[in-house]
Protein backbone atom coordinates (compact mmCIF):
# COMPACT_ATOMS: atom_id res chain seq x y z
CA UNK A 1 0.00 0.00 0.00
CA UNK A 2 2.54 2.07 0.92
CA UNK A 3 4.43 1.73 -2.81
CA UNK A 4 1.35 2.52 -4.33
CA UNK A 5 1.51 6.18 -2.83
CA UNK A 6 5.02 6.27 -3.06
CA UNK A 7 4.60 6.81 -6.78
CA UNK A 8 2.11 9.38 -8.05
CA UNK A 9 0.71 8.13 -11.11
CA UNK A 10 -0.41 4.90 -9.55
CA UNK A 11 -1.63 6.90 -6.40
CA UNK A 12 -3.39 8.90 -8.29
CA UNK A 13 -5.68 5.78 -9.96
CA UNK A 14 -6.14 4.13 -6.98
CA UNK A 15 -7.67 7.18 -5.31
CA UNK A 16 -9.69 8.03 -7.94
CA UNK A 17 -11.14 4.27 -7.35
CA UNK A 18 -10.90 4.10 -4.00
CA UNK A 19 -11.95 7.32 -2.71
CA UNK A 20 -14.07 8.49 -5.57
CA UNK A 21 -17.14 9.68 -4.26
CA UNK A 22 -19.63 7.98 -7.20
CA UNK A 23 -18.38 4.61 -6.22
CA UNK A 24 -18.44 5.64 -2.26
CA UNK A 25 -22.00 5.57 -2.23
CA UNK A 26 -24.94 4.78 0.97
CA UNK A 27 -26.37 2.49 -1.52
CA UNK A 28 -25.20 -1.22 -1.97
CA UNK A 29 -24.81 -1.82 -5.25
CA UNK A 30 -22.00 -3.95 -6.61
CA UNK A 31 -18.80 -2.08 -8.54
CA UNK A 32 -18.76 -1.51 -11.85
CA UNK A 33 -16.36 -3.61 -14.09
CA UNK A 34 -13.91 -0.79 -14.75
CA UNK A 35 -13.62 -0.52 -11.31
CA UNK A 36 -12.71 -3.91 -11.00
CA UNK A 37 -10.24 -3.71 -13.75
CA UNK A 38 -8.90 -0.76 -12.41
CA UNK A 39 -7.94 -2.56 -9.24
CA UNK A 40 -6.55 -5.20 -11.34
CA UNK A 41 -3.96 -3.03 -13.14
CA UNK A 42 -3.10 -1.31 -10.25
CA UNK A 43 -2.37 -4.44 -8.63
CA UNK A 44 -0.01 -5.79 -11.61
CA UNK A 45 1.50 -2.47 -11.81
CA UNK A 46 2.70 -2.36 -8.16
CA UNK A 47 3.84 -6.26 -8.60
CA UNK A 48 6.20 -4.85 -11.80
CA UNK A 49 7.44 -1.67 -10.04
CA UNK A 50 7.89 -4.05 -6.75
CA UNK A 51 9.59 -6.57 -9.33
CA UNK A 52 12.17 -3.97 -10.66
CA UNK A 53 13.07 -2.25 -7.57
CA UNK A 54 13.83 -5.58 -5.82
CA UNK A 55 15.92 -6.04 -8.72
CA UNK A 56 17.63 -3.10 -8.62
CA UNK A 57 18.49 -2.93 -5.05
CA UNK A 58 19.77 -6.79 -5.64
CA UNK A 59 22.27 -5.42 -8.07
CA UNK A 60 23.26 -2.71 -5.89
CA UNK A 61 24.06 -4.84 -3.00
CA UNK A 62 26.01 -7.41 -5.65
CA UNK A 63 28.10 -3.96 -6.50
CA UNK A 64 28.66 -2.76 -3.10
CA UNK A 65 29.95 -6.39 -2.01
CA UNK A 66 31.75 -6.29 -4.87
CA UNK A 67 33.66 -3.39 -3.92
CA UNK A 68 33.77 -4.19 -0.19
CA UNK A 69 35.78 -7.54 -2.15
CA UNK A 70 38.00 -5.57 -4.47
CA UNK A 71 39.09 -3.11 -1.44
CA UNK A 72 39.43 -5.64 1.04
CA UNK A 73 41.72 -7.84 -1.37
CA UNK A 74 43.45 -4.24 -2.30
CA UNK A 75 44.36 -3.87 1.36
CA UNK A 76 46.04 -7.00 1.82
CA UNK A 77 47.75 -6.69 -1.50
CA UNK A 78 49.21 -3.47 0.20
CA UNK A 79 50.07 -5.07 3.83
CA UNK A 80 51.49 -7.91 1.68
CA UNK A 81 53.66 -5.37 -0.15
CA UNK A 82 54.99 -3.37 2.79
CA UNK A 83 55.96 -6.75 5.02
CA UNK A 84 58.03 -7.68 1.89
CA UNK A 85 59.85 -4.56 1.73
CA UNK A 86 59.70 -3.95 5.74
CA UNK A 87 60.55 -7.43 7.27
CA UNK A 88 61.39 -5.92 10.52
CA UNK A 89 58.65 -3.53 11.04
CA UNK A 90 56.83 -5.29 13.82
CA UNK A 91 60.22 -5.39 16.10
CA UNK A 92 60.82 -1.71 14.50
CA UNK A 93 57.48 -0.68 15.94
CA UNK A 94 57.88 -2.47 19.40
CA UNK A 95 61.26 -0.56 19.59
CA UNK A 96 59.37 2.76 19.32
CA UNK A 97 57.09 2.00 21.26
CA UNK A 98 59.54 1.26 24.21
CA UNK A 99 61.03 4.57 23.42
CA UNK A 100 58.35 6.56 24.39
CA UNK A 101 57.10 4.68 27.41
CA UNK A 102 61.15 4.89 28.54
CA UNK A 103 60.93 9.07 28.14
CA UNK A 104 57.91 9.19 29.91
CA UNK A 105 59.32 7.10 32.73
CA UNK A 106 62.52 9.30 32.82
CA UNK A 107 60.80 12.54 32.60
CA UNK A 108 61.67 14.61 34.78
CA UNK A 109 59.92 15.65 37.82
CA UNK A 110 59.74 18.35 40.60
CA UNK A 111 57.66 18.75 43.36
CA UNK A 112 55.26 21.17 44.48
CA UNK A 113 56.73 23.21 47.78
CA UNK A 114 52.93 23.62 48.91
CA UNK A 115 51.35 20.12 48.60
CA UNK A 116 54.41 17.91 47.86
CA UNK A 117 52.87 16.45 44.64
CA UNK A 118 55.25 15.25 42.36
CA UNK A 119 54.56 17.37 38.65
CA UNK A 120 56.21 17.99 35.51
CA UNK A 121 59.90 20.07 35.52
CA UNK A 122 57.54 22.09 32.94
CA UNK A 123 54.48 22.82 34.41
CA UNK A 124 54.02 26.09 35.88
CA UNK A 125 50.86 25.27 37.95
CA UNK A 126 50.19 22.40 40.19
CA UNK A 127 47.61 20.40 39.09
CA UNK A 128 46.89 19.12 42.13
CA UNK A 129 46.48 22.52 44.48
CA UNK A 130 46.42 24.91 41.10
CA UNK A 131 49.14 26.77 42.88
CA UNK A 132 52.21 29.14 40.81
CA UNK A 133 55.28 27.46 40.85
Amino acid sequence: MVIVFAIPQIGAIWKFVVFNPYTQTNESRPAFWNEYFLIGILMILSCFILGIMGKKLSEIKEETEEKIKREERKREEERKKFEEENPNWEQEMLARIEQKKQYYIDFPTKTCRYCQTEISSRASRCPHCTSYL
